[in-house]
């Protein structure tokens, strides 16, 4: 623990920093590449950032308490339902933002920085058991 921060304060940090590049590539190629609506593109974004930290943090962040087969897929889906009113969040501010000035990057990014307090908070707590 440094201070206030804890090292899988932290890791999480950091996996979540890479969920939002990998939810605004996946935007960016469903959007701009594949020319899908941006409501859906963000929305599968959002979907592939949540698989995408999942894994990670099972594999770094709770590598004490990672979980494997079976027990992984509980994981992933407790993972998902926790994270479901950030993920909610994360796409209302987001489509909020899009539809009031167009710019999806902008949108993107918001929406994913809104969400990733609520998921560090509750994933923590209920997905790996830290109390």
């Amino acid at each position: 623990s440094f201070g206030l921060l804890s090292i899988r304060f932290i890791l999480f940090g950091i996996v979540g920093f890479s969920g939002i590049f990998v939810q605004l590539f996946s935007t960016f190629i469903f959007f701009s590449v594949l020319g899908l609506p941006f409501l859906q593109s963000h929305i599968s974004s959002v979907v592939i950032a949540m698989t995408s930290n999942f894994s990670l943090n099972n594999l770094l962040t709770y590598k004490d308490r990672s979980l494997l087969g079976k027990n992984y897929f509980k994981g992933l889906i407790s993972f998902y339902l926790i994270c479901s009113a950030g993920a909610l969040a994360n796409v209302a501010i987001a489509d909020f933002i899009f539809e009031n000035i167009g710019l999806w990057l902008v949108a993107s990014l918001a929406g994913a920085l809104l969400g990733a307090v609520w998921n560090f908070i509750f994933s923590s707590i209920f997905t790996w058991k830290t109390r």
